[in-house]
């Protein structure tokens, strides 16, 4: 063990210290430890959301997605190519996309922007969250009485008064359709039966979408639509990964191609400003904590000058009297956040397996928690280094004194 360690640990803790230097003592170790679990603890919760959000979001969209007016919706690539040659690529569904107006028969009215799929809600790849609540197995393809199906987010059929048991019929009404004789542009309005609904856990979506076959967007919209390839990847973080290898691939696409983080990059923005923020807020606490440690160092210093003095005769250089109080700054900043840091982690593992339900206004079931042990570790070294940063200038102090000076009347 090295001279220095040895006296930190021996003289420098000692219990012998004045009763301000031991309160400022636990003071700042208390105060580093409710700094750091306050951190681990409330970043965790706000990373727990933000996953949250990415699953609901890849639950109703495609990582990537290739578009195209609904008129030149042929010059979209084949599945089968893209699959050849993108291995990253585990599937694909065709869409037609378009706004308009749903009413129902009780008055009420909504924008809505409808979803045309190709494949049964069953089989849809990208379904992630989404939970389809349904009396039919293939509710799209269903007629009844000569009407096509529509399926509705819940929060929007909530909002029409409508509901598949009781076998309800809305209107959906678009806009920009005929061209009649004397040469006006008539809207057209399309009859749907709701045949079921979904909840993805987002109420953008539950709010905003329905869902109907592929033929009957294309009829509803017609060139006025959106076409679309969904791409569904083995590991969505590669989306970018898939773009750039597609633009290298096709060269001028008349298709535009966007992944889901750009679709939703102001959202993931304020998240993370505000994990930002909070992390900044948070650390305050740790900052106000080595306060109390300056000080104690301060105080000690003045106490063990003499002390100092004489290890300098006997052979200590300045730097070993420095790192001595360093060390045991280090130490008190260790401690403290050891201690916030266990805490945090046990009630991080307590709310994943044990999670808190909330109330149903916040339209998600439990409080998330993300555990990511790399971020724990870099929170929790956040003690340490503030503790020895805020010791750096009483430890430079114990140097200054001259030897002679001191041990004059010693």
């Amino acid at each position: 063990m090295k001279p220095e360690v040895f006296i930190a640990n021996r003289y420098l803790s000692t219990t012998r210290n004045s009763f301000s230097v031991s309160i400022l003592k636990w003071i700042g170790m208390i105060g580093v430890g409710v700094g750091v679990f306050s951190l681990i603890v409330v970043i965790s919760v706000m990373r727990g959301f933000e996953r949250d959000f990415e699953r609901k979001i890849l639950g109703f969209q495609a990582p990537v997605l290739l578009e195209i007016a609904a008129a030149d919706a042929a010059k979209l690539p084949d599945l089968e190519t893209l699959k050849q040659h993108n291995p990253l690529v585990k599937d694909a569904e065709r869409r037609i996309e378009g706004e308009l107006v749903i009413e129902s028969a009780f008055g009420t009215s909504s924008g809505a922007r409808v979803r045309g799929i190709d494949k049964p809600l069953s089989d849809m790849v990208g379904v992630g969250e989404l939970q389809l609540i349904s009396p039919v197995e293939n509710p799209l393809k269903t007629t009844d009485e000569d009407l096509p199906g529509v399926v509705l987010g819940t929060e929007l059929a909530a909002h029409l008064q409508v509901h598949p048991d009781f076998k309800d019929i809305v209107r959906l009404v678009f806009p920009f359709g005929d061209i009649s004789p004397s040469g006006e542009v008539l809207p057209r309005i399309r009859r749907f039966r709701v045949v079921g609904l979904f909840d993805s856990g987002f109420y953008e979506y539950d709010s905003k979408f329905a869902l109907v076959s592929e033929g009957m967007a294309n009829r509803l919209f017609g060139e006025y639509g959106r076409a679309s390839l969904a791409l569904y990847l083995e590991n969505n973080s590669k989306s970018q990964e898939l773009k750039k290898h597609l633009l290298a691939t096709y060269q001028d696409p008349p298709w535009s191609i966007s992944t889901w983080e750009e679709r939703n990059q102001r959202l993931f923005q304020a998240l993370l400003l505000e994990r930002l923020g909070m992390f900044v807020l948070l650390s305050m606490i740790v900052l106000i904590a080595t306060f109390n440690i300056f000080a104690l160092l301060s105080m000690l210093v003045l106490e063990k000058i003499p002390d100092m003095a004489v290890l300098r005769t006997m052979g200590f250089r300045l730097k070993d009297i420095r790192r001595l109080f360093l060390w045991h700054v280090g130490k008190i900043g260790l401690r403290g956040t050891m201690l916030g840091g266990v805490a945090a982690i046990g009630v991080c593992l307590y709310l994943y397996f044990f999670p808190y339900e909330l109330p149903p206004t916040y339209y998600i079931e439990h409080l998330p928690i993300s555990f990511e042990p790399l971020n724990i570790i870099l929170m929790m070294a956040l003690g340490p280094v503030i503790s020895v940063l805020a010791g750096i200038y009483p430890a430079r102090q114990a140097t200054k004194p001259v030897i002679a000076e001191v041990l004059r009347y010693e």
